[in-house]
């Protein structure tokens, strides 16, 4: 449902399981998938007993499995957050144009007070500057703060002038 989202990680149950079949093929075998889940509208924790897929020449012990997961209501936030520079000499200067850039992102309701501008590292690598004739710099993230998604940053590239 617009708004919510998963909220951690899957849970499946039993995590393992015995199959049985010729050696070929179990040794070949990395992976079993399960069949789709399909849900609409989901504002609630999951909690679905799933069909796994069958494989040619493959037998299970076990048909189906549980998956869990928790559901909470999510929100989207934007801060405008600093664009720092790494790789620049001593010797030189820059000033970016613009300094700073919008960071959207997705973040569970109940902490989204609690991220700051800070929490993100965005920076732009002066090596890059040497190697393209551009007076453009690609804007890079380096850290985000724990329980975000769906980061997103405008601009994606900066100007830069080099102060002598």
């Amino acid at each position: 449902k617009p708004g919510y989202d998963r909220a951690g990680q899957w849970e499946i149950t039993p995590d393992s399981i015995w199959i049985y079949g010729l050696s070929q093929k179990i040794d070949s075998l990395q992976s079993i998938s399960i069949q789709p889940l399909l849900m609409d509208n989901i504002d609630n924790d999951i909690s679905e007993q799933v069909k796994l897929t069958p494989l040619d020449q493959i037998e299970y012990e076990t048909e189906k499995v549980m998956i869990k997961a928790s559901v909470k209501r999510f929100t989207e936030k934007s801060l405008e957050a600093l664009i720092n520079i790494k790789n620049l000499p001593d010797s030189l200067a820059i000033k970016l144009f613009p300094q700073s850039l919008k960071v959207t992102f997705l973040v569970l309701i109940d902490k989204a007070e609690g991220i700051l501008p800070s929490d993100f590292s965005f920076f732009c690598d002066f090596k890059e500057a040497q190697s393209n004739d551009q007076n453009t710099l690609e804007i890079l993230l380096k850290n985000e703060p724990k329980g975000v998604r769906n980061v997103r940053w405008s601009p994606k590239k900066v100007d830069y002038l080099i102060r002598k």
